[in-house]
């Protein structure tokens, strides 16, 4: 079960901001069930927006026929793979998604931040840390 964390910010209300952790899969929408409800004072967010999901290489995020559409990066999807800090417009609301990070030593294996370098419970480095140490040298 993978957990990302979502930050918010209403783009007409400065104020109107916030984070979730959350296990995937996440809903977005005015709807009791969805996970993350907006204020929609602009009328542009249907009941069951948007989900937020697992797919077989990653992240992905799926418009569930909204009325006024999902978009990632400034372009309008029905189905698309998410990377870490991408952009979602729903509604007034703009959306940037982090995946969690695991530990990478297997004994440990615990959540980590989406910008964590070395795992503070047992010392490890994380994978990201590696990868990105290898892609600078």
């Amino acid at each position: 079960m993978s957990v990302i964390k979502i930050s918010w910010q209403n783009v007409f209300d400065a104020n109107d901001r916030g984070e979730l952790v959350q296990h995937l899969p996440v809903l977005i929408g005015r709807s009791a069930d969805c996970h993350l409800r907006p204020e929609d004072r602009v009328g542009g967010v249907s009941r069951t927006h948007a989900r937020l999901d697992m797919g077989e290489r990653g992240i992905v995020v799926t418009d569930l026929n909204s009325k006024n559409g999902t978009w990632l990066n400034g372009i309008e999807i029905e189905r698309a793979p998410v990377e870490n800090g991408d952009q979602l417009h729903i509604g007034a609301l703009e959306i940037t998604i982090f995946a969690q990070i695991k530990c990478g030593n297997p004994e440990c294996q615990r959540d980590l931040d989406h910008d964590a370098t070395l795992c503070h419970w047992c010392g490890q480095f994380t994978t990201d840390a590696v990868t990105r140490e290898f892609r600078l040298a």
